[in-house]
Protein backbone atom coordinates (compact mmCIF):
# COMPACT_ATOMS: atom_id res chain seq x y z
CA UNK A 1 0.00 0.00 0.00
CA UNK A 2 2.94 2.29 0.57
CA UNK A 3 2.64 3.12 3.50
CA UNK A 4 5.14 3.56 6.48
CA UNK A 5 4.91 1.78 9.61
CA UNK A 6 6.47 1.77 12.84
CA UNK A 7 6.31 -0.73 15.42
CA UNK A 8 6.43 0.98 19.41
CA UNK A 9 7.01 -0.63 22.73
CA UNK A 10 4.93 1.06 25.42
CA UNK A 11 5.45 -0.15 29.43
CA UNK A 12 1.69 0.29 30.48
CA UNK A 13 2.45 -1.96 33.85
CA UNK A 14 4.97 1.19 34.70
CA UNK A 15 1.68 2.76 35.35
CA UNK A 16 0.40 2.47 38.90
CA UNK A 17 -3.60 3.00 37.97
CA UNK A 18 -3.29 0.39 35.12
CA UNK A 19 -0.63 -2.31 37.38
CA UNK A 20 -3.21 -2.08 39.74
CA UNK A 21 -5.95 -2.46 37.50
CA UNK A 22 -8.36 0.46 38.42
CA UNK A 23 -12.04 1.25 36.51
CA UNK A 24 -9.71 4.03 35.35
CA UNK A 25 -7.06 1.79 34.03
CA UNK A 26 -7.91 2.23 30.53
CA UNK A 27 -8.02 6.09 30.79
CA UNK A 28 -4.23 5.71 31.63
CA UNK A 29 -3.46 3.36 29.25
CA UNK A 30 -4.63 5.18 26.46
CA UNK A 31 -3.32 8.54 27.95
CA UNK A 32 0.19 6.31 27.25
CA UNK A 33 -0.88 4.95 24.07
CA UNK A 34 -2.57 8.36 22.78
CA UNK A 35 0.66 10.26 24.01
CA UNK A 36 3.22 7.88 22.33
CA UNK A 37 1.44 8.33 18.88
CA UNK A 38 1.13 11.98 19.29
CA UNK A 39 4.72 11.98 19.37
CA UNK A 40 5.44 9.42 16.35
CA UNK A 41 2.78 11.67 14.09
CA UNK A 42 5.12 14.60 14.92
CA UNK A 43 8.34 12.76 14.05
CA UNK A 44 6.39 11.72 10.71
CA UNK A 45 5.42 14.97 10.51
CA UNK A 46 1.62 14.48 10.77
CA UNK A 47 -0.68 16.90 12.39
CA UNK A 48 -3.29 14.00 13.48
CA UNK A 49 -3.42 10.71 15.19
CA UNK A 50 -6.49 8.39 13.93
CA UNK A 51 -8.09 5.55 15.41
CA UNK A 52 -10.33 2.73 14.52
CA UNK A 53 -12.57 3.52 17.33
CA UNK A 54 -16.17 2.72 16.16
CA UNK A 55 -19.90 3.83 16.81
CA UNK A 56 -20.44 0.39 18.64
CA UNK A 57 -17.58 1.81 21.51
CA UNK A 58 -19.92 4.71 22.47
CA UNK A 59 -22.68 2.62 24.05
CA UNK A 60 -20.05 1.03 26.34
CA UNK A 61 -17.87 1.66 29.12
CA UNK A 62 -14.93 3.43 27.55
CA UNK A 63 -12.67 5.92 29.95
CA UNK A 64 -10.24 5.82 27.03
CA UNK A 65 -12.51 8.08 24.91
CA UNK A 66 -12.03 10.99 27.50
CA UNK A 67 -8.06 10.33 26.79
CA UNK A 68 -8.78 10.55 22.85
CA UNK A 69 -10.40 13.26 23.37
CA UNK A 70 -8.35 15.19 25.63
CA UNK A 71 -5.26 14.38 22.90
CA UNK A 72 -6.67 15.11 20.11
CA UNK A 73 -7.10 11.62 18.67
CA UNK A 74 -9.93 11.45 16.05
CA UNK A 75 -12.06 8.59 15.71
CA UNK A 76 -13.03 8.71 11.64
CA UNK A 77 -15.43 5.62 11.43
CA UNK A 78 -17.49 6.95 14.54
CA UNK A 79 -17.20 10.82 12.52
CA UNK A 80 -18.64 8.77 9.68
CA UNK A 81 -21.40 6.95 12.10
CA UNK A 82 -20.27 3.35 11.30
CA UNK A 83 -20.81 -0.05 13.37
CA UNK A 84 -19.08 -3.11 13.74
CA UNK A 85 -21.71 -4.74 11.28
CA UNK A 86 -20.64 -2.21 8.35
CA UNK A 87 -16.82 -2.36 8.62
CA UNK A 88 -17.32 -6.47 8.51
CA UNK A 89 -19.33 -5.87 5.80
CA UNK A 90 -16.94 -3.54 4.08
CA UNK A 91 -14.01 -5.36 4.75
CA UNK A 92 -15.71 -8.64 2.61
CA UNK A 93 -16.78 -6.30 -0.23
CA UNK A 94 -12.98 -5.30 -0.71
CA UNK A 95 -12.03 -9.12 -0.02
CA UNK A 96 -9.99 -8.16 2.90
CA UNK A 97 -9.04 -12.02 4.71
CA UNK A 98 -9.52 -10.40 8.25
CA UNK A 99 -12.93 -9.33 7.51
CA UNK A 100 -14.52 -12.06 10.26
CA UNK A 101 -11.81 -11.41 11.98
CA UNK A 102 -12.52 -12.00 16.41
CA UNK A 103 -12.90 -9.38 18.57
CA UNK A 104 -10.46 -8.78 20.99
CA UNK A 105 -9.78 -6.97 24.07
CA UNK A 106 -7.11 -5.97 26.87
CA UNK A 107 -5.84 -9.02 28.71
CA UNK A 108 -6.07 -6.92 31.34
CA UNK A 109 -10.02 -7.47 31.15
CA UNK A 110 -9.45 -11.02 32.09
CA UNK A 111 -8.81 -9.62 35.64
CA UNK A 112 -11.14 -8.43 38.32
CA UNK A 113 -10.41 -4.91 39.56
CA UNK A 114 -8.13 -4.25 41.73
CA UNK A 115 -5.67 -7.19 40.69
CA UNK A 116 -2.84 -6.50 40.33
CA UNK A 117 -1.40 -7.08 37.50
CA UNK A 118 2.24 -8.59 36.09
CA UNK A 119 3.76 -9.65 32.72
CA UNK A 120 3.81 -13.30 34.14
CA UNK A 121 -0.08 -12.99 34.69
CA UNK A 122 -0.86 -11.31 32.00
CA UNK A 123 1.12 -13.93 29.79
CA UNK A 124 -0.34 -16.91 31.31
CA UNK A 125 -3.82 -15.94 30.51
CA UNK A 126 -2.61 -15.31 26.74
CA UNK A 127 -1.09 -18.74 26.50
CA UNK A 128 -4.36 -20.56 27.83
CA UNK A 129 -6.60 -18.47 25.21
CA UNK A 130 -3.71 -19.68 22.51
CA UNK A 131 -3.75 -22.64 23.53
CA UNK A 132 -7.36 -23.42 23.58
CA UNK A 133 -7.66 -21.48 19.76
CA UNK A 134 -4.75 -24.23 18.89
CA UNK A 135 -7.81 -26.75 19.78
CA UNK A 136 -10.18 -25.14 17.49
CA UNK A 137 -12.35 -22.38 20.40
CA UNK A 138 -12.02 -19.80 18.25
CA UNK A 139 -13.47 -16.79 20.54
CA UNK A 140 -12.76 -17.25 23.91
CA UNK A 141 -11.54 -15.78 27.01
CA UNK A 142 -9.64 -17.15 29.99
CA UNK A 143 -10.96 -15.11 33.12
CA UNK A 144 -8.68 -15.24 36.25
CA UNK A 145 -10.53 -14.86 39.43
CA UNK A 146 -8.08 -15.52 42.59
CA UNK A 147 -6.81 -19.02 42.05
CA UNK A 148 -9.89 -20.09 40.00
CA UNK A 149 -9.82 -19.67 35.90
CA UNK A 150 -12.86 -19.34 34.24
CA UNK A 151 -12.84 -19.79 30.40
CA UNK A 152 -16.26 -18.06 28.80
Amino acid sequence: MGVQNKGIRLDYLADPEVKQNTPQSWYHMKTIFYEALNQEAAAFGNAAVLDGMITDDNSDFRPGLRARDELGAVSVLQEADIYKKEVRELAKKLGLANWNKVASCSVSSRFPYYTELTTEKLNRVLAAEKYLRGLGFLTVRVRIHDKLARIS
